[in-house]
């Protein structure tokens, strides 16, 4: 199984706040970020996979808001990159731990909820004992019963290959990286050649891989005017493919940069084999109670 699918930040682009904020905040009933983003997997072949990112400065409660929102609007799965975060102390890896449980324990009895939402304790982690602290991660979801996916990025510092010391009794570890071909329209971060072998290294360690953000370039929509870039996210995407190394797409902000990527030739590899879950639950079927959700 292969998650190709798209990346982004739930809110509309430049919106600065919650896309309930005009809401009452107890029961969302509309996110325009959310839909849109929606629209575009089912345009593309039912894409099976989004990577939804927000900071821990938003709103208490918006991570719930936002899951809940997506699980009952659509059959697919979710990435919750719930820190994005560019650093990482040891304190704040026990926040991301903390967080991580949290969701879990509000979501444990809405059905699918383990199959269906992977959890990312780090965004772009420079630590070099980044394989030590996702080991510690795993272990503390798993002690707790949880079987969600989860995956953590290698960024720079770490070598791809130390990801194996990630030991999951569940086998549901993934590991993710960053791929941008271009940094401000110009100076080349990853070539074809050098993005295939950092993936080869981790092929070779036995890692299962979901890139949790790649990119024709690293400031979106502002640079990437021609095809150079979008044709090398093409390629990278379907020589990962059929090794089953997923790639998510950074759009911004909801769909924000995709109508730029599909004008310039964006293409996804056909997905086969995708967890489509056709009896997901629909809205109507949940009211919240107390600050939590319960089914009718």
């Amino acid at each position: 199984m292969t998650y190709n699918g798209l990346s982004s930040i739930p809110r509309l682009q430049a919106t600065g706040h919650s896309p309930w904020d005009s809401e009452n905040p107890s029961f969302p009933t509309l996110s325009p970020g959310i839909d849109e983003v929606i629209l575009r997997m089912n345009e593309e072949q039912r894409l099976p996979i989004w990577r939804m990112s927000y900071a821990p400065s938003d709103p208490p409660g918006t991570d719930y808001r936002y899951i809940q929102y997506y699980l009952d609007h659509c059959p697919y799965d979710l990435i919750v990159d719930y820190f994005h975060m560019y650093t990482m102390t040891e304190q704040m890896w026990l926040d991301s731990r903390d967080q991580a449980l949290a969701i879990c324990a509000h979501f444990q009895d809405y059905p699918r909820f383990q199959s269906r939402v992977w959890l990312e304790p780090q965004n772009e982690s420079l630590t070099a004992d980044l394989d030590t602290k996702t080991n510690e991660f795993v272990a503390a979801i798993r002690n707790q019963g949880y079987s969600n996916n989860i995956v953590s990025n290698v960024f720079w510092r770490t070598p791809i290959e130390n990801m194996a010391n990630v030991h999951d009794s569940l086998n549901r570890f993934w590991t993710g990286h960053h791929i941008y071909f271009y940094s401000a329209g110009s100076t080349q971060n990853w070539t074809l050649a050098s993005a295939k072998a950092k993936m080869q290294l981790g092929l070779n360690a036995g890692l299962k891989m979901v890139n949790t953000e790649i990119g024709a370039d690293t400031d979106g929509q502002v640079f990437f005017d021609d095809k150079d870039g979008v044709q090398l996210v093409n390629e990278f995407m379907a020589w990962c493919s059929p090794l089953n190394i997923g790639n998510n797409v950074w759009t911004m902000y909801g769909d924000y940069d995709y109508p730029v990527y599909k004008s310039l030739g964006l293409t996804f590899p056909a997905t086969i084999g995708m967890p489509f879950h056709d009896n997901f639950v629909d809205l109507s079927k949940w009211l919240p109670v107390a600050g939590t959700w319960s089914v009718k």
